[in-house]
């Protein structure tokens, strides 16, 4: 997945942990503070996105941020999202 504040041009690489219609629950290495808005960059696989290449594009606001307890270079972010999109090749 790819993130970034609102705004900002760099995108910042994470993985993702959990992902609904309304939130997602990532690692990555770019901090991004609680209430921050956001905008995230998902690419689906083709099993899962029936044979198309699919990507879900969403905004959103970071509603909690912890440390990460496996790797202490990154952190856990979790987003609430809205205006989510499915695009399809």
């Amino acid at each position: 997945m790819r993130y970034r504040v609102i705004g900002e041009k760099h995108w910042h690489v994470g993985t993702v942990e959990n992902i609904s219609a309304t939130g997602v629950l990532f690692r990555g290495e770019h901090v991004v503070q609680v209430n921050s808005s956001i905008e995230v960059a998902v690419n689906m696989s083709r099993s899962l996105a029936e044979g198309h290449s699919s990507k879900i594009v969403s905004q959103g606001k970071i509603v909690r941020v912890a440390p990460d307890e496996t790797d202490p270079e990154n952190a856990v972010m979790a987003a609430a999202l809205s205006r989510l999109r499915i695009l399809r090749d």
